[in-house]
């Protein structure tokens, strides 16, 4: 498997260098279409490859229009192929099978409510995607389950992502040619946050489930 996504992303690494912006915006669509590519290696990918060797204007221009833009309409297009998962499959899911997990679609709903009262969820979504080890795909996915509405979902995924990329694209051009070891050590810590999140998911079943029979002793 992992020689199967080493080979996937150098093929999608030899887009970046052919095609420019169209590149960068079809590598980072197909990296949140096909979840373990591991965005991290193709971010700092694009600073080592793009940017110049001193600060100047076009630096500045080739990071922002050439990079980081391509890229977060490229992420947050391709995100939605995740997100429609959550939103079409994640009712039926729970509906069918959330008495396993002590959770139904009722109290989603009323989470969906509690965050629709607030900007507490565009600030959690803006936050989550500017993170460079927090797990792209889970975010998509509970944004599709909770119904987060499209439109500012699409705005803060593209904002978020936007300074995720230039976080990354710019350790990128500082690290050179080490940056795949730099990538390595990024997606480890993405690793280590989806495992604290099934974690967390786990503890909350839990919770739930001890609850559920201390009302009903």
């Amino acid at each position: 498997m992992s020689f199967l996504i080493e080979n996937i992303v150098n093929f999608l690494e030899s887009i970046l260098i052919n095609h420019g912006f169209w590149g960068v915006f079809f590598t980072f669509f197909i990296a949140q279409v096909i979840a373990p590519i591991p965005t991290e290696l193709l971010t700092l990918a694009t600073g080592f490859l793009f940017l110049g060797d001193f600060f100047s204007l076009d630096f500045f221009k080739i990071l922002v229009f050439s990079i980081s833009i391509p890229a977060a309409l490229g992420t947050t297009i391709g995100s939605l192929f995740v997100y429609y998962i959550g939103y079409f499959l994640g009712k039926p899911f729970l509906e069918k099978w959330g008495k396993f997990f002590n959770l139904s679609w009722r109290e989603v709903e009323k989470i969906q409510a509690k965050f629709e009262k607030s900007h507490m969820d565009e600030t959690a979504l803006f936050s989550l995607r500017v993170i460079p080890f927090f797990p792209m795909v889970s975010v998509s996915f509970v944004g599709g389950l909770i119904r987060f509405k499209l439109k500012p979902y699409l705005i803060f995924t593209f904002l978020g992502v936007f300074v995720r990329i230039i976080i990354l694209s710019f350790l990128g051009w500082q690290v050179g040619g080490f940056y795949k070891s730099y990538a390595a050590f990024f997606k480890g810590l993405e690793r280590i946050g989806l495992i604290l999140i099934l974690l967390l998911l786990a503890v909350f079943i839990l919770y739930r489930f001890k609850k559920r029979k201390q009302n009903e002793a």
